[in-house]
């Protein structure tokens, strides 16, 4: 080759590699131009959007955390992270780790997304890098022990201001109730739900998640608060120099909230002994109650709904026994938990919690204890499962008096609970096990002061009025003598009664001592015949108690049904029922004087 002509191939050749490389690192340094510039940059083979600075994220308010209803495990915490939207809280976004955009399908975050929608969210996917997701996590860790070590303690005045307001009404239970966009603190207060406050609904759950977690005792509780499932707590507070328990119970509430009722007991100091007849039994059940109180060996056993004043009967009946033996009676109570002090009865705290199984429950490994400390009475709290009315059954048939509560609609029918829970009819109708059966309600009284007596009632009720049919039905009931003494609450209600028309609440009820024959009965299984028997014996059902005190104008009408029903169908035969409500029946007459005619004519027309 003509040295000339190799010497410019060779210069061509270095002018087009040098080309090449300027031509590489204008590329590069326009790449790198445009990261500095912009966070975001396209994933190769992707149309997916990376954010590389975390100032580049949607603004956001929260960070979903353990604690919270959408809480992430630890593990997918390293490559997710949801963001609750600033703009709008039904927004949240789904941030993951860059890698996940390569997968063709990414399960978790199906799951993830699967779980905010469920609970109402609308979902945006993002991605970024694990650096920025670590950042963002370790900036909420951050955030919650600032607000543990600032804030924590004005939850805790808030829990004490609830509760002391609680307390001062004479509330029995306070509901939190929250919402995707509402939360509510109600009270019961003399049997009936008010409305008490509004909450912002973040406070709300950050009351929630601080109460459970942080004022709730560490023995009574799981480690963490998920108000996505059933968790119980006890939380001991000090109100007005009194020492308060509360138990804690929530469940969630779809589609995106929960409840948590706290129960509340002041135990700051003991209960006065009270009458049954204070409490509201009559006469002649305080003295089924006291007799049956004297018979050695047997069990107690009180039915009723919660909040129906089971416990406070129960304590009645031990002070009671305490004081008439002048303290020589060793009386052991096991309580989840005492819910009043009892003096000169060792109370046992307990707390079951939802994953005790029958054989670990603290409850039960409490009866057996208390079997072997020499007990005279015993007193478990509530019988719940087979374990616990195996070790009832156990304390009584070794020679003890046991009383005790167990949750049946009516005092018979703790006779098919007993059953349900694997006491054989042997042993329920042995001589010496039940003593006494006792079924109870809590029915409003209406205010003596201002209260409405029947005819004014009438006179101020239009023909129209839902009452009609109630007033109707206690005129075809009662004679007119006894209408007279019949009274309604006042709506207004007056001074005397905060304007409820309600002074409180007493005891309906009904008392059972069986007798031999009636044990048989049990025995035998032939409930129906032992319900009869003590009818024809002149036995009152709680409906019966009830009506004594309509006409004595203590409850309304209204309050009472409430509880046990009609007062005019309690005992009425399915015949009697269908008769009453058949308004077909009513034409009958006509139709059949008409078919009689017929067949009268049917007859001349044969004898033809």
């Amino acid at each position: 080759m003509n040295p000339i002509k190799a010497l410019a191939t060779y210069i061509e050749d270095q002018l087009n590699t040098s080309r090449k490389a300027t031509k590489r690192e204008v590329v590069i340094k326009e790449a790198n131009r445009n990261r500095s510039s912009s966070s975001k940059s396209l994933l190769p083979s992707t149309n997916k959007t990376v954010i590389y600075r975390s100032d580049e994220l949607p603004k956001y308010s929260k960070i979903f955390d353990i604690t919270d209803r959408l809480s992430l495990d630890n593990s997918l915490k390293e490559s997710y992270v949801i963001l609750q939207s600033k703009d709008n809280e039904s927004n949240l976004y789904i941030v993951c780790e860059e890698s996940k955009a390569g997968l063709k399908v990414d399960n978790d975050y199906l799951q993830i997304k699967k779980r905010c929608v469920d609970q109402g969210f609308k979902v945006k996917r993002l991605f970024t890098t694990k650096n920025i997701i670590d950042i963002t996590n370790s900036n909420f860790v951050s955030s919650v022990s600032k607000l543990k070590q600032q804030d924590e303690g004005v939850y805790h005045q808030l829990f004490d201001s609830i509760l002391k307001k609680a307390v001062d009404k004479g509330t029995s239970d306070v509901i939190l109730s929250v919402s995707n966009n509402k939360a509510r603190v109600l009270m019961r207060i003399k049997g009936k739900v008010k409305f008490d406050t509004e909450l912002p609904v973040e406070k709300a759950r950050s009351l929630a998640s601080v109460a459970y977690t942080s004022l709730a005792e560490s023995g009574a509780k799981e480690p963490t608060y998920n108000e996505r499932k059933p968790q119980d707590g006890i939380i001991n507070r000090v109100i007005n120099g009194t020492d308060v328990t509360v138990r804690l119970a929530t469940v969630p509430a779809h589609p995106n909230g929960f409840d948590m009722t706290m129960r509340i007991m002041p135990l700051g100091t003991a209960q006065k002994e009270q009458a049954l007849t204070t409490l509201g039994y009559d006469e002649l059940q305080n003295n089924l109650i006291d007799f049956a109180t004297t018979i050695p060996v047997g069990v107690f056993l009180i039915a009723g709904v919660t909040g129906s004043g089971k416990t406070t009967t129960l304590g009645t009946l031990i002070r009671k026994i305490l004081r008439e033996s002048n303290g020589a009676t060793r009386v052991l109570t096991i309580e989840d938990p005492p819910e009043h002090r009892i003096d000169g009865a060792t109370q046992i705290p307990v707390v079951r919690a939802n994953k005790d199984s029958e054989e670990t429950s603290p409850f039960n490994a409490a009866m057996r204890a208390s079997l072997r400390s020499d007990p005279d009475v015993l007193m478990p709290g509530e019988i719940r499962d087979s374990e616990s009315a195996k070790l009832l059954v156990d304390a009584t048939l070794s020679g003890h008096q046991v009383y005790t509560t167990v949750h049946a609609p009516s005092m018979f029918d703790i006779l098919v609970r007993l059953r349900e829970l694997g006491v054989e009819s042997s042993v329920i109708g042995s001589s010496s096990f039940i003593s006494c059966l006792i079924y109870q309600s809590l029915v409003r009284k209406v205010c003596p002061h201002c209260a409405v007596n029947y005819y004014e009632y009438k006179k101020s009720q239009n023909k129209d009025s839902p009452m009609q049919a109630t007033l109707t039905r206690l005129e075809s009931t009662f004679e007119e003598k006894d209408l007279k003494n019949i009274k309604f609450r006042n709506e207004s209600g007056c001074d005397k009664c905060d304007f409820e028309g309600i002074s409180g609440r007493e005891v309906i009820a009904e008392v059972c001592v069986p007798d031999r024959q009636m044990k048989n009965l049990f025995m035998e299984g032939r409930d129906e015949e032992a319900i009869q028997y003590y009818r024809e014996c002149g036995g009152k059902f709680i409906v019966d108690h009830g009506k004594d005190k309509l006409l004595s104008g203590i409850v309304d009408i209204r309050d009472l049904e409430e509880k046990v029903g009609r007062i005019d169908m309690s005992d009425i035969s399915l015949n009697e029922l269908l008769k009453k409500f058949d308004n077909s029946k009513k034409k009958a007459p006509t139709s059949t004087l008409a078919g009689k005619k017929r067949s009268e004519a049917e007859v001349v027309e044969i004898k033809r």
